[in-house]
Formats: structure tokens, C-alpha cells, sequence
């Protein structure tokens, strides 16, 4: 089997989100210290991959379902406070550009939908599944973040909704009263444990295919005889987000973890272009179309968030390099 590549992505993702769920929980209790908490998720979250696939598979299908009918009920109730004037210039001051850069930024809440492709070994059909599951997936998502983030804006107006770290909670606690507030809290702890239990699921595939392949230390390519799961690999990943997590904060990571989502994006794009005809699920000019989207939301991010990202990457490389130069021991 090819080796399966990673950008690293992934540590800064879930700590991201690891960040993100510690923030909306200090609205209800102030005195929580922010990164800690988020330290004791990760470990939580770690503690849950230990376990059979199947068990993590289903806490997952039902943290998705309590969020979308949380988010539903936010959607229904926040409504009749929306101002339509705050619809009235979308672009804002800075134009289309500044869109992109927001699109840029928050393109790593869109990397689930490789989910699948990553965890093919674990599928069954997976020739027929993965597409169904991605276009379904990105569908419903679209739905549901268009018409959350349109709710938003319309309760706060964009510069309330871009100074606010937590704009759901804050949108809702105006619209609806402390009881809104408190179902976006419910909803904020559901999308982000899920996205932190499906990030190390899959994280963790990664790294113990390369492990395998030895293209990292080959101890990450090993599994636990009773339950199946890399846990080297678990655990080292939540190891490093973990310090990751209690090193920096939320809005510096956000879009450093954008950089290595897109990153990967790319390098998935152009791996698709060196499939053979027969190989291919689609035209190549969905590929196309993709890569040059990738490079565009690239250039839209700023400045010192894409040198960071580059530097970490080639940095990364830099050490692949030497490892397999030397033939270091692994």
C-alpha cells in the first residue's frame, strides 16, 4: 500500500477545536482556566479512541444528530431577531478579498469530509460509499453552516459577529435570552467533541499507515490485539496536541491550521491528476478546478500565518529528509 502523507494538520486542528470548546465553556463558568480545561478534553477524547472503532463510530452519529437538532432549534428561535439590514453590505470594507480571507480561515472546519477516503480500510464497498458520503456529507454541512452563519450575522451585524469569539452564544443569548445561550453551549460541546473524537479517529489511521510504511517510527504502525486501534499513534498524537493546546490560543491557530488544510487539499488535488483514466471516480476537472481554488484561499490568508505554516512544513520535510538520507533508526 502507497504511504499516506500527512501535513500536520491534523495537531493543529484539534487543538483548535480543542480551544474552541473550552471558550464557549468558560461563558458559563468564568473562572475555568481556558487551555487546561481544553488539556483535560484532549485527554478525554484520547481516552475514548482506545476503544473498538465501533464504540467511537456511535458516539459520533449521536453527537451529530444532537447538534444539528440544537443548531435547528437556535435557527427557529433566533429568526424573528434577525435585522435584514445587517445583510445590506456582505462583503464588508474590505471586499471580496476580505471574504476569501475568511473563507481561507476557517477552511479547516471542512476537513471531515476526508473521513472517509482515510478510513476506506474500515468500509465496506468503499468504491460506492466514499462518494455517496462526501457529497451527502458536504450538502447537509452547506446547509446547515449557511443558514447558522446567515442567523448570526443577521442577530449581530458582521462587526460584533468577527470581534466575538464565541458569536453563536453571544447571537443567541440576544436573540432568545440565557436559555438560547445555553443551547448553543450544548450544541458547541457536541460539534466539538465530535470533531475531536473524528479528527484523532482518523489522525491516528494516518499516522499508523505511515507507521507501517515506515515513513514514520514504525512502533506507530502497530495495534492493540483485543481492540484494534493504533493506540501508539492515539496517543501520540494527543500527546502533541495536547502541548499544543496549553502553548498558544485560539485565534492564532485558526489559521495556521488553514494553511495545513489546504496544503493537504493540494496535494490530494494533484495525486488525483496522476490517476490513470480507468482509476478515476470523475472528470479531472474537478481536481483542477480544486487546486487552483486551494491556491487562491492560500494567497487570501495572511501573511504570517503562511510563512508559520510554511516554515512548520518545511521543517517537517527537512527532518523526513535526513531520517530517510541516513537511514536513521525508527
Amino acid at each position: 500500500m502507497p504511504a499516506v502523507r500527512t501535513s500536520g494538520k491534523e495537531y493543529f486542528s484539534l487543538s483548535v477545536i480543542s480551544l474552541a470548546f473550552a471558550a464557549y465553556s468558560v461563558q458559563i463558568i468564568p473562572s475555568l482556566p481556558l487551555q487546561l480545561f481544553a488539556g483535560i478534553v484532549i485527554v478525554a477524547v484520547v481516552v475514548l479512541n482506545f476503544f473498538h472503532v465501533q464504540l467511537t463510530t456511535k458516539v459520533l452519529i449521536s453527537l451529530m444528530l444532537v447538534n444539528v437538532s440544537l443548531l435547528g432549534f437556535f435557527i427557529a428561535f433566533s429568526t424573528p431577531a434577525v435585522n435584514p439590514g445587517h445583510f445590506s453590505n456582505l462583503l464588508g470594507d474590505t471586499g471580496p478579498f476580505g471574504v476569501l480571507a475568511g473563507a481561507a480561515i476557517f477552511f479547516w472546519t471542512w476537513d471531515g469530509f476526508m473521513r472517509t477516503a482515510i478510513m476506506a480500510g474500515e468500509i465496506k464497498n468503499p468504491r460506492r460509499t466514499i462518494p455517496i458520503a462526501i457529497v451527502g456529507g458536504i450538502a447537509v454541512a452547506a446547509v446547515v453552516f449557511l443558514a447558522v452563519a446567515a442567523t448570526t450575522l443577521g442577530v449581530l451585524g458582521s462587526q460584533s459577529m468577527g470581534s466575538d469569539d464565541v458569536p453563536l452564544f453571544r447571537a443567541a443569548t440576544q436573540a432568545v435570552g440565557t436559555w438560547g445561550g445555553l443551547v448553543i453551549l450544548a450544541a458547541a460541546w457536541t460539534a466539538s467533541l465530535s470533531e475531536l473524537i473524528g479528527d484523532l479517529l482518523t489522525a491516528s489511521r494516518v499516522a499508523y499507515t505511515m507507521g507501517e510504511a515506515k515513513e514514520l517510527p514504525h512502533w506507530l504502525g502497530s495495534v492493540h490485539p483485543k481492540f484494534r486501534i493504533p493506540r501508539n499513534a492515539v496517543l501520540t498524537i494527543g500527546l502533541i496536541v495536547l502541548v499544543l493546546a496549553l502553548s498558544f490560543d485560539l485565534r492564532r491557530l485558526l489559521a495556521v491550521a488553514s494553511i495545513f488544510t489546504l496544503t493537504w487539499y493540494i496535494i490530494t488535488h494533484f495525486s488525483a491528476l496522476q490517476l490513470h483514466r480507468e482509476q478515476r471516480l470523475a472528470t479531472p476537472l474537478f481536481s483542477w478546478v480544486g487546486l487552483l481554488g486551494c491556491l487562491v484561499l492560500v494567497a487570501s490568508l495572511p501573511i504570517w500565518a503562511t510563512l508559520t505554516g510554511g516554515a512548520v512544513l518545511a521543517t517537517l520535510a527537512g527532518f523526513r529528509l535526513l531520517l530517510f538520507r541516513y537511514r536513521l533508526p525508527m
